[in-house]
């Protein structure tokens, strides 16, 4: 097992994982584990029918447990300091089933539903730990932060997502597209329930046969709460790091509504081997107005 690890878990993840296919093929068993080189540790079983109804619908369950020892937090909103950077470790147990449908080849309609049991939010472990403060002492006013016990939540998404990518693990043309609505559903107190809205899209665009490759991406959240209730830090949507805005800390920022936009230059050096030049575009003082325009 190399995966199932957020960012910031460290360089490398692995441990050992067991499939069986069940059915004459039809579906398959697994169950995994794994540690990264921050202690991060996850264990994993699921079972799932890949390729039912000729190959257009799959059906799948999992229970996951993870412990995420040092997430970065620096606070919401775009106003939030480098200086101010904490951590804090998350616990969780989610169970989570799914469906999904694939009416044309390239196009999946899908959908899952689950039971999140009570995250538990505690004090950074882990090894190589930096010397800054925690989230629980630096940030006792965010929501969540200061609850003593985290609520159970019922949560569900629906998703419509266009793959036309020529080789999934490293593509070098088409694109991916996804739109997606989640509905997170507090169940002690109700205060944490809201609904997020997401729009995502990739398109890769050979220059020069699979040797040099652009690549532009899309991404946009906004969450919708209502007046009484609120978003926990640990959902809220956030950019920073490897897989958004590379110049910037893991997380670095934290708000109910993001937008981003990024464009890529790839060549091929070796078989195995790419050079990457990328521009992140953001503008995090102004995103909430892109995605709800002022009344005003």
């Amino acid at each position: 097992e190399f995966s199932n690890m957020i960012t910031g878990a460290g360089w490398v993840s692995i441990g050992p994982g067991y499939r069986h296919w069940l059915w004459n093929d039809k579906a398959y068993y697994d169950a995994s584990a794994a540690v990264s080189w921050h202690l991060y540790t996850m264990g994993q079983t699921r079972l799932v029918a890949p390729d039912l109804g000729k190959h257009h619908v799959a059906l799948g369950t999992q229970v996951m447990w993870q412990d995420q020892t040092q997430i970065n937090f620096f606070g919401v909103g775009p106003d939030s300091l480098e200086s101010q950077k904490s951590q804090y470790q998350l616990k969780s147990t989610d169970a989570v089933g799914w469906a999904s449908f694939r009416p044309w080849e390239s196009w999946t309609l899908g959908g899952d539903a689950g039971y999140l049991f009570s995250p538990h939010v505690s004090n950074p472990t882990g090894t190589f730990k930096p010397n800054v403060p925690t989230t629980t002492e630096e940030f006792p006013q965010v929501p969540g932060v200061s609850t003593p016990d985290q609520p159970n939540y019922i949560h569900a998404e629906a998703a419509f997502t266009g793959d036309t990518r020529d080789y999934r693990g490293h593509p070098t043309r088409g694109g991916l597209y996804r739109a997606a609505v989640e509905q997170f559903s507090d169940q002690d107190t109700g205060l944490f329930t809201f609904r997020q809205y997401q729009a995502d899209a990739l398109q890769l665009i050979r220059l020069k046969g699979p040797d040099w490759v652009l690549g532009f991406h899309g991404w946009l959240v906004t969450s919708d709460v209502a007046t009484d209730h609120e978003v926990p830090f640990y959902f809220l949507p956030s950019l920073g790091g490897a897989t958004t805005l590379r110049s910037f800390s893991n997380y670095r920022f934290h708000d109910q509504n993001l937008a981003l936009v990024n464009a890529e230059s790839r060549w091929a050096v070796f078989q195995h081997v790419d050079f990457t030049a990328a521009q992140d575009l953001v503008e995090p003082d102004d995103a909430w107005r892109a995605i709800r325009p002022d009344p005003d």
